[in-house]
């Protein structure tokens, strides 16, 4: 009986030991961020961006992200007992980044439409701005340019286009109507004949009118698209 007695309070006593043990072993493995930050400011001179903690190949790590006035590093430390494994110079153009830095960049829409406009060459109107569901690091967007609607794709990451599609507006001329009065609106008198032609790339309305003071006959050129007078002289 006594036997039993001793080995029941082995059994106790070591299972006593092994929570105690665990326990120690649970709240001190791994080092919060709050000692990690320490450290790290403690060795180097910079502005922490961000920290992520991850296993690597069953290695428990954190990986510290710092700006200095060098550029961004990266170092990578043991999680447990706090110890530099690498250290190392992030380039700006490294496909690397710190962690949710593509979640977490926005554009405005005055910020997309400054970088569409110096894309572009010219003032545009936005329409519409969706962030894509499926992609989130993509802005689809409507923009008004001068000669049609474009579709585009932005990129919030590299600020460039991933793609884009120009509806173009379609032409439509003033009419013979429209023509004659802003001819007559240059040279009093009586319209004679108006012609629809093709000058230099460009097609125009040349509008024949006598004029009353002179009884000469004058030539009004017009721009067929805008209505803008070109040229006014004798025929």
């Amino acid at each position: 009986m006594k036997k039993v007695g001793f080995i029941i309070t082995t059994i106790v006593i070591a299972l006593l030991a092994s929570i105690i043990t665990w326990n120690i072993v649970s709240s001190n493995s791994l080092l919060t961020e709050a000692e990690i930050v320490e450290l790290v400011t403690e060795r180097y001179t910079g502005t922490i961006q961000a920290i992520e903690q991850l296993n690597e190949n069953g290695e428990e790590m954190y990986h510290v992200y710092f700006e200095s006035a060098q550029g961004p590093y990266l170092v990578e430390m043991d999680a447990i007992t706090g110890s530099i494994k690498t250290l190392r110079q992030l380039d700006d153009s490294t496909e690397e980044s710190t962690p949710n830095e593509s979640e977490d960049k926005r554009l405005t829409p005055q910020e997309i439409q400054k970088i569409i406009e110096k894309e572009l060459d010219e003032e545009v109107t936005l329409l519409t701005v969706e962030l894509d569901s499926e992609q989130q690091t993509t802005y689809l967007i409507k923009a008004e340019q001068e000669n049609g609607i474009a579709t585009i794709e932005l990129d919030i990451q590299t600020e460039q286009f991933n793609s884009y599609i120009l509806e173009r507006k379609e032409l439509s001329f003033i009419t013979e109507q429209e023509a004659a009065d802003i001819a007559l609106a240059e040279v009093q008198g009586e319209v004679d004949d108006i012609d629809l032609e093709r000058r230099n790339d460009r097609d125009v309305y040349e509008v024949e009118i006598e004029e009353f003071a002179t009884g000469e006959d004058m030539l009004v050129t017009i721009d067929a698209l805008t209505g803008e007078v070109i040229s006014v002289e004798l025929d």
